[in-house]
Formats: structure tokens, C-alpha cells, sequence
């Protein structure tokens, strides 16, 4: 994992400008790379949806959402995804910190825990709440 700055750059490297007839912005018009939580408030949305919000008498109070963009600051990324972003293109600004792990199934035996309480559930009907309750703690996890 790594927490970095990134961002869709305003031209494309000498690499990139030979493969593409479209600019960087053009490129990604349809649909932004980078996906991030972020505070919105009302005056950052467009007309339609001010108007949409007044309509409806939805609030107008600032609101945490999921959204596309260009740019990202302190965005945490797994390196593969990392490594796709780089391969088209876009641009790390700052690098904040690395994280290695080694890879492995952390959460097996709690797994195989409410998998066999679920079979045993599907096997003996005594044992249906059992598996119903690990199907609600699977789900939870």
C-alpha cells in the first residue's frame, strides 16, 4: 500500500503523447480515475441539483461523498491499483509512506468457523438458529 498524491497531469509524457491522439483531461472526460471521499458542500454542487435540492426540500447542509476526480492528496492505494494509474499516465506528486505486508488468508479459521455452523444448520434443523445467528455474524464481518 501506498499513500500518495496523484494526479491526472495537463500533458502527457513523451511515452504517453505517441500512443494517444486525446489530451489527459479528453481521455478521462468520461469517467475520472480517481475516486475519493470528500466534504461537498451546496455551493460546490451545479444549478440543477441546487434546484433539484430547493424542489424537494432535501438539505442543503455539506455532505460526505464518494467522488470522481482528477486529483487525489493522502489517497491510500494498493500497488496494483497504483500501478494501473501509472501505466496511464497520471502522476505522483508526493509520496507520504509505504506499507508492505505479506499476503495471507488472516481471517481463514473464522471462516471455516461460520461456514461449518452454516452446513450444520442446512444438515440438522435443531441447529438452524445457530446458523442463521453465523450467517448474521458472517455477513457482519
Amino acid at each position: 500500500m501506498v499513500e500518495v498524491d496523484i494526479e491526472v497531469p495537463d500533458e502527457w509524457d513523451a511515452e504517453f503523447r505517441t500512443k494517444m491522439s486525446l489530451s489527459p483531461r479528453q481521455y478521462f472526460e468520461e469517467m475520472c480515475p480517481l475516486f475519493c471521499n470528500t466534504d461537498v458542500t451546496f455551493d460546490d454542487i451545479g444549478q440543477h441539483m441546487q434546484a433539484h435540492v430547493w424542489e424537494y426540500q432535501l438539505s442543503d447542509g455539506p455532505r460526505r461523498l464518494l467522488v470522481g476526480g482528477l486529483k487525489a492528496r493522502q489517497i491510500l492505494l494498493a500497488t496494483p491499483l497504483l500501478k494501473w494509474y501509472l501505466d496511464h499516465g497520471l502522476k505522483v506528486t508526493k509520496i507520504y509512506q509505504v506499507v508492505e505486508y505479506r499476503q495471507m488468508a488472516c481471517f481463514e479459521s473464522f471462516v471455516t468457523d461460520v461456514s461449518d455452523a452454516r452446513r450444520a444448520g442446512d444438515a440438522s434443523p435443531e441447529l438452524a438458529i445457530i446458523a442463521d445467528t453465523s450467517k448474521l455474524i458472517g455477513n457482519s464481518g
